[in-house]
């Protein structure tokens, strides 16, 4: 009878750890996070399909024809397939597709370790949980997917040895996907050497007789990294040249973990991590206490695990850990390698706990059904966390966290956003191409969009890039860069040979507005509430571009748009202010849209020099700020017509100070107060829980 009970209890606890399991991949799959690797995959893949492989780089301008060593490049072709065979569902499907691998080959590796399967389903689902934020859909997914793979068939070859060559092909196929492959060849020699090392010392020579299918697979794997690829040898060289300069070590993904302030955007990955790393440690701190110094018996009987396995198993864990430490991006790679050990631990602890040294280590038995439901309790907190912020980043209603429009592909990764898909119809449209400065994000969503336009700087980063175009890049958007401290940003603009220049979001990109504002050769021939493309006239393309804007040639999807931006091509020409009559036309695009933040910012920074104009600006403003006070402080527009509330009513309270008319500033002053009020309740209202 309590045979019958324990399995029955068994068969439930396993079924409720898949369902969590699908539950926990589901609600990892389903967090919307910004993806500009994912563009640069994609334009890569259709580059390749299109004999573009190994040939001098065409997608920016600053790259003097560099071949591009593209390690990602088959990670790009599956990609693009899946996007042209389904549409926006293939690549969706490609993410759940890996993030399900992932879990699998990590059930499959755990289980060779004689763990039960409540245990493993509780730590499998743990380790993808703790992933979240970092299961980006980019190249980097096929290294999360492929590093358990590559461990269930190490563990796999320690009983039937030819297995390594399974690992082996894993790893060549892993060579040309993802640039983390080194990873996987570091592996295998890993375990080459952890096994081997133990073997000499107790057979001698007849340890290599034994094990040389080993090194003999490692070797070959190292090889075929360097041969059968499209680079040849570089593709190995390549990975293996850890000389990347400085300044590249300032972006986000190879911030280190002590650069806390830089990774907010990564917080809940880095809080999973570091919990489960604590939970590990802590687990295997007892159970080494207890080793040493308090057991009185002998230890649970179970298989334990050889000098060999746990050499290679902590080495590895070890490995993962430093990895991460020094750069955030290893995260889930760590926590993958973490697994192993964890497991052991909770199994060792369960066995302690219920004082059950005979016990099996079956999962039917009673003593792993209680501590595993806890842990699924857990577990499921956590996931139900992840999907319920999720769920809020995609409620059309939400104003703060927005995934904009479009289909789930695009609201999944903030194209809408993050990018300006009508700034690219207008370039389109209108048959714009040459060299465009952009936002680094938009390197790749350009060329998959627009590849007749040619990039400054982007995602490639030290694969394409010299530091001193990085450089450049920084001074232009705002940051200080010692290099250029006697040179002004608009003269190191109009060095780098661009013939548009693209702001994203206009409020971070602000200062590159007033650089290129302030050049006296730049004019403004697109706007909306997202972004501004500029002309350099010094070019002939550009500036004839920008006559076709004053002779109504252009096209534009709305007619909001044409109203703004021709406000805005008037505003980058002085000369033009008062025959234009320049605050009749931003009035005009007002009454289509009043929440234009970078408009009143340029409009009450440029035009202080000419009091008559100046006057008329200033009531221009008053009118809105009394028209947005009268509009509904909620909605998916209320964000931005709260900071236009804030800057017009902060503007107008110092103005009034200035000329001594204090009524008016107090009144002005309350008037931001209750703006900035409502912009907190609405920041607190639509706060997520858990992710960043």
């Amino acid at each position: 009878m309590k045979k019958t009970t324990s399995s029955h209890i068994g068969i439930i606890m396993n079924i409720t750890g898949i369902m969590l399991l699908l539950f926990i991949i589901t609600a990892v799959w389903s967090i919307p996070r910004e993806a500009s690797d994912l563009y640069i995959a994609l334009a890569a893949g259709r580059d390749v399909l299109t004999g573009k492989l190994n040939t001098p780089d065409d997608w920016s301008f600053s790259t003097q024809n560099r071949v591009w060593i593209n390690q990602n490049w088959g990670a790009g072709v599956i990609f693009y397939l899946a996007t042209i065979m389904f549409g926006d569902t293939g690549l969706p499907g490609v993410k759940f597709v890996l993030l399900a691998s992932c879990a699998l080959f990590l059930i499959l590796a755990l289980h060779r370790l004689k763990i039960p399967l409540p245990l493993i389903l509780l730590v499998t689902s743990l380790s993808v949980a703790g992933i979240n934020v970092y299961s980006i859909l980019r190249p980097n997914l096929f290294t999360i997917a492929l590093v358990p793979l590559e461990l269930w068939l190490i563990y796999r070859s320690r009983e039937q040895t030819w297995y390594i060559w399974l690992a082996a092909a894993v790893t060549l196929f892993w060579a040309n996907v993802h640039g983390g492959f080194p990873f996987g060849l570091g592996m295998l020699w890993l375990h080459t050497g952890c096994t081997l090392i133990p073997a000499v010392i107790k057979q001698k020579a007849q340890a290599f007789k034994t094990y040389w299918q080993l090194p003999a697979a490692a070797t070959t794997a190292v090889v075929l990294a360097g041969i059968v690829t499209p680079y040849g040898m570089q593709n190995l060289t390549l990975a293996f040249m850890f000389t990347r300069g400085a300044v590249w070590n300032t972006l986000t993904d190879w911030l280190p973990l002590r650069n806390i302030s830089g990774l907010s955007s990564f917080m809940s990955g880095i809080v999973s991590f570091l919990g489960i790393l604590a939970i590990t440690l802590l687990l295997s701190g007892y159970h080494l206490s207890y080793t040493l110094f308090l057991s009185k018996q002998k230890l649970p009987r179970q298989e334990k695990p050889d000098i060999s396995s746990t050499l290679f198993d902590a080495i590895l864990a070890l490995t993962g850990v430093t990895m991460a430490a020094l750069s955030n991006r290893f995260i889930a790679i760590a926590l993958i390698l973490l697994a192993p050990i964890l497991a052991r631990e909770l199994h060792w602890l369960i066995q302690r706990l219920h004082h059950s040294p005979t016990r099996e280590t079956s999962a039917t038995t009673l003593y792993a059904w209680l501590p595993a439901a806890i842990g699924y309790c857990l577990v499921f907190a956590l996931g139900t966390l992840i999907l319920f912020d999720s769920i809020r980043s995609y409620n059309p209603l939400n104003p703060v966290r927005n995934t904009g429009t479009g289909s789930f592909l695009e609201r999944m990764h903030y194209t809408n956003t993050v990018y300006n898909p009508e700034i690219v119809r207008f370039i389109n449209a209108n048959n714009i191409s040459g060299n465009v400065f952009s936002p680094w994000k938009w390197e790749g969503y350009l060329q998959w969009k627009a590849p007749r336009v040619k990039s400054f700087i982007g995602g490639r980063g030290h694969q394409m890039y010299t530091e001193d175009t990085f450089n450049q890049y920084m001074f232009i958007t705002g940051s200080a860069v010692p290099a250029y401290r006697s040179r002004l940003p608009k003269d190191i603009l109009n060095t780098t040979g661009a013939h548009y220049l693209i702001t994203g979001n206009s409020s971070d990109f602000y200062d590159t507005i007033i650089t290129a504002l302030s050049g006296g050769n730049w004019v403004i021939i697109y706007a909306d509430t997202r972004s501004l493309l500029f002309a350099n006239t010094m070019w002939p393309d550009a500036a004839e571009t920008a006559r076709q804007l004053s002779a109504g040639g252009l096209l534009f999807e709305s007619e909001a748009t044409r109203a703004m931006s021709l406000a805005a091509y008037i505003l980058s020409q002085p000369g033009l202010w008062q025959e234009k009559n320049i605050t009749a036309l931003f009035s005009k695009a007002y009454d289509y849209v009043p929440g234009w933040l970078w408009s009143y910012k340029m409009l009450y920074t440029n035009t202080g020099s000419n009091r008559t104009l100046f006057e008329k600006v200033i009531r221009l403003m008053e009118e809105q700020l009394v028209r947005m006070e009268g509009m509904s402080p909620e909605g998916i527009d209320a964000v931005a017509l709260l900071q236009c509330r804030i800057y017009i009513a902060d503007s107008l309270a110092k103005l009034a100070s200035q000329a001594n008319r204090l009524d008016i500033a107090e009144e002005k002053k309350n008037s931001c107060q209750k703006a900035k009020q409502l912009l907190s309740a609405l920041f607190s209202r639509w706060k997520l829980i858990f992710l960043n």
